[in-house]
């Protein structure tokens, strides 16, 4: 009985009711742990249930209560239907209500409590194999409807803009709005951003896996620090408020408190010690930067191990996590639902939703003219996951920044030699070896890189960036400097204001060993992941310099 209750190919939280479980009955690990109870099983959801159903099996109830929002609404003389969404799916149960159950306060984008029976309802086959249909072939005939929202305050703006793009060949927002103040607190009731936030959760968990996968162990960096990491980078300062006076009071001098800017310098000192560390988490850059590959706040994945002791080790490294990261992405999505007409599983469903969001975020021309109808065609999958598998099937480029200046130079003319490279040379660079094509830089001018890295000839450093077609630099990292009197001189000489970083320093000295490691921008990667053509749309809430809003 349990093993066929359990045997549920989708998750949502479109919960069913059932009787509630004896106290003394413990669930473990979403199992009630008891042989000898059969009914008291943990609940199904209303996605489970319609699951089973499409399997043939033998539903365990038809009775459902569903807590959702309202997508659309079709009324006719007899019947009203309506499609209701909790969020966790891009699928649609269709409710099917008498009049009388509906009052006016039932609207698109409202928040319902629903009732009823579930029943095999009717779906019209496709007529291509990549078209989905978007609604369950089950159908929820209400017994009660209930209104969740409050009554409307008449003196709030209601979001009529977002409300009214939930329906059927209704116009889409303007994307700008939607990151605006207006809009960004109401954006993620859209199908298109639920979309991208489900699969970023998902891509998040399997970058875990990758970490565990490879031996690595997770820890926590503070985010308040008085580690400056790259003297020529732009941070937050965080001040005391009410607490001023006494923080100035103080006989010692409190140094320069940062929002973090990067984990690196803590997970140093973890690495001496654990061997393998990692951390994804947020970073903070006050950087002016106003383009669609740059936020003030994002998340990185960040790592050090005593095992990358060469450049070479290091690129090896990045080059494994990059490929198993898009290996176990490409396993996600991958679906045959069209094929079939039914939805079959988990992968189905991140199929879908990639398919959503890559329709319409690709490109501020394909957001303006989406429609949102009942269905979705997914074919505009095909060229993206085959350059996805694409790259994967041959070793990234390593070249060394004198090849790469070599290159620009011949293109574009004579250029300063210390310079770093600008996002449109980063374009040239990928595009010399073809756009599907990473490519490592190594052995960047020692005067480019930070202070924390190896130098054995003074010259160049031993450290490597990743680019990647159309965002540019994914990854940067580095041997570090493992001597001690190095570090004081460069700190000494070169970036004076980190000299805070004393106890970075004093890590040289017993148990120390040569390591190295690297960060990889979380958003950048997802923007490769899910072909999203601007940053500030694969995160809740973008966070801009001058344009911090909510």
């Amino acid at each position: 009985m349990l093993a066929t209750i359990h045997k549920v190919l989708l998750r949502s939280h479109l919960a069913c009711v059932f009787p509630r479980p004896h106290p003394t009955i413990v669930p473990k690990y979403g199992i009630w742990n008891s042989r000898n109870v059969s009914h008291l099983v943990h609940p199904l959801t209303a996605t489970e249930q319609i699951s089973q159903n499409q399997a043939g099996e033998t539903a365990t109830t038809t009775n459902i209560k569903v807590v959702g929002w309202i997508r659309s609404i079709r009324r006719h003389k007899t019947r009203i239907f309506f499609d209701v969404s909790d969020g966790s799916t891009p699928i649609n149960l269709q409710v099917v209500s008498s009049p009388d159950l509906i009052t006016d306060r039932v609207r698109v984008g409202c928040a319902v409590s629903i009732e009823g029976q579930l029943v095999e309802g009717r779906s019209p086959p496709s007529n291509s194999d990549h078209i989905i249909d978007l609604k369950s072939h089950q159908e929820l005939h209400a017994h009660t409807i209930q209104v969740l929202d409050p009554e409307p305050v008449e003196s709030r703006v209601p979001p009529k803009v977002i409300e009214g793009t939930l329906g059927v060949q209704t116009p889409r927002p303007d994307l700008g709005l939607l990151r605006s103040e207006t809009g960004l607190a109401w954006r993620h009731r859209l199908p298109e951003f639920a979309a991208m936030l489900r699969l970023r959760a998902q891509v998040k968990s399997l970058v875990h896996d990758v970490m565990r996968q490879l031996g690595y162990l997770e820890v926590d960096t503070p985010i308040l620090t008085t580690a400056n990491c790259e003297a020529n980078s732009e941070t937050f300062i965080v001040k005391p408020g009410t607490m001023r006076s006494k923080w100035n009071s103080e006989a010692v001098v409190q140094p320069p408190v940062y929002l973090t800017g990067s984990a690196q310098l803590h997970l140093e000192a973890l690495v001496l010690g654990l061997g393998k560390v990692y951390t994804l988490g947020p970073a903070f850059r006050a950087e002016s930067s106003n383009t669609r590959h740059h936020l003030a706040e994002f998340h990185m994945l960040e790592l050090e191990s005593v095992h990358l002791r060469s450049v070479d080790l290091l690129c090896d490294e990045i080059e494994t996590v990059i490929r198993l990261i898009i290996g176990e992405f490409l396993e996600l999505v991958q679906s045959t639902a069209g094929q079939a007409g039914t939805i079959q599983g988990k992968s189905d469903l991140a199929h879908i939703d990639l398919a959503s969001v890559q329709s319409s975020l690709s490109s501020e021309q394909n957001w303006a003219r989406l429609p949102y109808p009942g269905t979705l065609d997914t074919s505009c999958l095909i060229e993206p996951l085959s350059q996805m598998k694409s790259l994967l099937s041959r070793p990234f480029v390593r070249i060394t920044f004198e090849d790469a200046l070599h290159h620009l130079c011949e293109r574009f003319g004579a250029r300063h030699p210390t310079e770093d490279f600008t996002k449109e040379e980063e374009r040239h660079i990928v595009q010399w070896f073809g756009e599907s094509r990473p490519v490592f830089v190594t052995d960047f001018p020692a005067s480019l890189k930070p202070f924390y890295c190896l130098s054995s000839d003074g010259v160049r450093a031993e450290a490597a960036d990743l680019l990647f077609p159309d965002v540019g630099e994914l990854v940067g990292g580095s041997v570090r400097e493992t001597d001690e009197s190095v570090l004081r001189q460069r700190l000494s000489t070169n970036s004076p204001e980190l000299c805070a970083n004393e106890w970075y320093c004093g890590l040289r000295g017993l148990g120390s060993a040569p390591h190295g490691g690297f960060g990889l921008g979380f958003e950048r990667l997802l923007q490769i992941l899910l072909g999203v053509h601007n940053i500030r749309d694969v995160t809740p809430f973008p966070r801009v310099m001058n344009k911090i809003v909510l």
